[in-house]
């Protein structure tokens, strides 16, 4: 319990350092005072003496506060925020990069800026095409921007708390030296890990294990990212305590198998999960869930229980000590939270759960209701109730069906994380063999999706509730004083894989024939209907159509500018083992159009891709054609009266330019199957459909996507008159708003879907009705 009183007291010091400009000697003065006096009552009373090591620590944890700030004084890259014109900062990146959807997100610690001497940290953005890793020396061309404070987010003050003070948008970027090292081989290697995972499942289940196992969560889409927020299962996302220690115990149980003595054991166990920590980037609250699976695993080796609350306290006066910033981190706050809450709560709940369970089933029945419901009811609940504050207080939102989600789900996320890690590390090996043992983690990410997917499409799902900080305060201020009350030793296990024993191998055989039934169904399931599906893709600004033949042929054109949101949509709607499109269309040279067509290149076999031939200088179109000349897939340029023809009836026609056209102008495609007739116009102007009107026979269409997204400058009265649409397709986004009103009434005679309001739009057809569904 002394521990917990000293990081009390280290902690106070701290947060007072943080509020008020403190008088350094003034602390010094206290520090020394207090030694000198525990010195003198050292074998005097035990309460003095703790009391004397408090106020040290107090004093030390200012001191260590004022030394974590920055010297923004002297060569600080932040004087040259904010000036006119370009300049050239040159460092090292000093962070794993990370991918968002339109750019690289890159930390570098500065050595020179503007030609002189420099130091700090900038925040760049770059080309998310750019092959920048942890370690390269760079050289950035842009301009120096102070981050701004947003109206419900200080981006500047949680930017201030990493030491970032200066940020370069839309950065030109030039490599010029390759990084070396551990932590590159390291960050290398989880770069191969992410692209194995990616390359074997779908999305967004490849994504979401990447989150799960990796700690890089950057490729969710946003949809999917607001659905895990919405039934209150972000946690699952994250590398948490849970995760930590399923993966600390399986391997201590193998490591068991294969040395005799427990401290040995003990020791690799523990240096495999600082190589993990460093591995996934060793964020605050990973670095906190492998200080506490490293004092289980300790604790355990020495034969004595954890006491969850010290552990905890030594959790925070180590990483706080390293970074006092680490005490605001909201993910650390949270992490730190849902322990507490395990430590305190999960005691009482598991008596009070017994007591009633007593009262209807037998001794037995209930000691085996309790094993089962621990995890997913007990622990998930007492972390929830210690969550809660800070959940409201930082993000205002309370999700109403949290815990039966979690209750629902919670059981299968070890699962996940066995097969999945099982996968990575025999597919870095055997590539084949770990993409087969990581088809296990997708039968159990699948189900996670869909029962989050569900529940977060319910109304009542959640609801905006803010509260205050001095609620927080008092609330866990209370927990505080309760546990230090109570000093009990709770306890904080989590009982993931049982000894072994005669009836594992019968067991084993037994579980991996229900996976193996529950693969072949699902894959029966997604086998081709014999119908053709034409589905509009929600991917944002641009367009993206994905034709299924009736028989299986995959088709994609184009794909918007959103990486993450097409991948997702794919994944969703093409078998789980399909990693194959037959052709790639990209209908023009734009960006909007094309911008997430890399990502889909490097994770799934292309076998032709159709172009214009345009000789475009659009800096994405160029980076796609380098990308398909290295992986030899053939680049085929077409014009009006190209045909591909399918042996299940499908044609696909090229209508128009009838050359190869100069700037960005749009191949227009039409798709027949049977008496259905697919109009696919991409982003023609008005100009365009009259020379498409000389041959009004042939643009005649069941189905018209309509131009440039509904704009203005396209979609004549003349060419809607020509087609007769049955119905109509706008591709936008809700935030472009460039739909012309004028388009939209000339397409009254049509029904018409817009992806913006309704959100993927498929159409399946036999060729003679149609049959549509829409996503939302």
């Amino acid at each position: 319990m002394t521990l917990i009183y000293l990081t009390l007291g280290w902690v106070a010091g701290i947060i007072l350092a943080s509020r008020t400009e403190i008088d350094l000697r003034a602390a010094l003065a206290a520090a020394v005072t207090a030694a000198l006096l525990n010195v003198w009552f050292f074998y005097a009373d035990k309460t003095i003496r703790l009391v004397c090591f408090m106020v040290v620590f107090f004093a030390l944890g200012i001191f260590r506060f004022e030394l974590a700030q920055p010297d923004t004084q002297h060569d600080h890259v932040v004087r040259l925020n904010d000036r006119r014109g370009q300049l050239s900062v040159r460092g090292v990146v000093v962070a794993e990069p990370r991918m968002l959807d339109t750019r690289l997100q890159v930390l570098v610690e500065v050595e020179e800026a503007a030609g002189q001497p420099a130091n700090g940290r900038v925040l760049i953005y770059a080309d998310r095409t750019s092959d920048i890793r942890y370690g390269d020396e760079i050289q950035a061309f842009g301009i120096l921007r102070t981050p701004p404070t947003l109206d419900d987010f200080d981006y500047r003050n949680y930017l201030s708390r990493q030491k970032i003070f200066s940020l370069m948008p839309g950065a030109d970027v030039q490599i010029v030296s390759s990084g070396t090292g551990v932590y590159a081989t390291l960050f290398d290697l989880k770069e191969d890990a992410r692209k194995l995972i990616t390359s074997s499942l779908p999305e967004p289940h490849a994504s979401l294990l990447v989150g799960i196992l990796l700690g890089n969560d950057s490729g969710l889409s946003s949809d999917v990212e607001e659905a895990f927020i919405a039934t209150g299962t972000s946690h699952v996302i994250a590398i948490s305590g849970f995760n930590m220690v399923i993966l600390a115990q399986t391997l201590m149980s193998v490591l068991r198998r294969f040395m005799k003595k427990e401290i040995h054991a003990a020791a690799i166990g523990v240096a495999a999960i600082a190589i993990y920590t460093v591995f996934v980037g060793a964020g605050a609250a990973v670095v906190r869930a492998a200080v506490m699976s490293a004092l289980l695993i300790i604790g355990q080796a020495l034969r004595r229980k954890t006491h969850v609350p010290s552990s905890l306290a030594f959790a925070a006066l180590v990483m706080s000590a390293l970074n006092p910033w680490t005490l605001w981190d909201v993910g650390f706050q949270l992490s730190f939270a849902a322990v507490a809450g395990m430590a305190v709560f999960v005691p009482p709940l598991e008596k009070r759960l017994a007591n009633l369970l007593n009262r209807i089933a037998s001794r037995d029945t209930v000691k085996k209701l309790l094993g089962v419901l621990s995890d997913p009811l007990i622990v998930t609940t007492a972390a929830q109730i210690t969550t809660l504050p800070l959940i409201l207080y930082y993000f205002g939102r309370l999700s109403l069906v949290s815990p039966l989600v979690n209750f629902i789900i919670i059981p299968f996320q070890p699962f996940i994380l066995l097969f999945g890690a099982l996968g990575v590390v025999v597919g870095l090996l055997i590539p084949p063999v770990g993409e087969l043992i990581l088809s296990g983690a997708w039968l159990f990410l699948t189900f996670t999706v869909e029962v989050i997917e569900y529940f977060a499409g319910i109304s009542l799902a959640e609801h905006a509730f803010q509260i205050g900080q001095p609620p927080v305060i008092l609330f866990f201020g209370g927990l505080t004083l309760w546990m230090l009350y109570q000093s009990t030793r709770p306890r904080w296990a989590l009982k993931i894989v049982g000894n072994l024993n005669s009836q594992v191998p019968l067991r084993t055989l037994q579980f991996a024939a229900l996976v193996a039934l529950a693969l072949l169904v699902s894959g029966l399931a997604r086998r081709p209907d014999h119908r053709l599906h034409v589905i509009f893709l929600n991917v944002g600004a641009g367009n993206g159509v994905l034709i299924e033949s009736p028989d299986g042929a995959v088709i994609l054109v184009d794909g918007g500018n959103l990486p993450s949101r097409l991948l997702n949509q794919l994944g969703d709607q093409l078998p789980p083992r399909t990693r194959h499109l037959d052709v790639l269309v990209m209908t023009s040279p734009r960006g909007e159009n094309i911008a997430a067509l890399p990502e889909v290149i490097d994770r799934y076999e292309i076998g032709t891709v159709l172009t214009t031939g345009q000789d475009s200088d659009v800096p994405e179109y160029r980076a796609i054609l380098t990308r398909l000349e290295e992986k030899n897939i053939p680049v085929v340029t077409v014009a009006a009266g190209y045909t591909l023809k399918t042996d299940d009836g499908l044609l696909l026609e090229v209508l128009y330019p009838s050359e190869i056209p100069a700037g960005n102008t749009s191949l227009v495609l039409r798709v027949t199957y049977g008496e259905a007739v697919f109009l696919l116009t991409g982003n023609i102007t008005a100009d365009e459909e009259a020379v498409l009107l000389q041959n009004p026979h042939l643009i005649q269409a069941t189905v018209l996507q309509v131009a440039n997204h509904g704009g203005g400058n396209s979609s004549s009265s003349a060419f809607i008159d020509a087609v007769q649409p049955q119905v109509a397709v706008i591709q936008t986004d809700i935030a472009r708003q460039n739909i012309s009103p004028t388009v939209v009434d000339r397409l009254s005679g049509s029904r018409l879907f817009r992806t913006d309001e309704q959100g993927l739009i498929e159409i399946i057809t036999d060729g003679k009705t149609l049959i549509i569904k829409i996503e939302d």
